[in-house]
């Protein structure tokens, strides 16, 4: 389970671009009561996948 902050920092990507990419990979995604989001990222899942 990553975090928003691990999220962007996997991804390389600007906080606002972060959903965009969740969906382009039809990675599941939620918002916490604090509209932060987390992801579950399987352990074969690198970087190079999100290219």
């Amino acid at each position: 389970m990553l975090n928003e902050e691990e999220l962007l920092q996997f991804f390389g990507t600007p906080r606002s671009e972060l959903t965009q990419e969740l969906e382009r990979l039809d990675w599941p995604y939620h918002r916490d009561s604090a509209n932060r989001i987390w992801a579950t990222v399987g352990a074969d899942s690198t970087s190079d996948d999100a290219e």
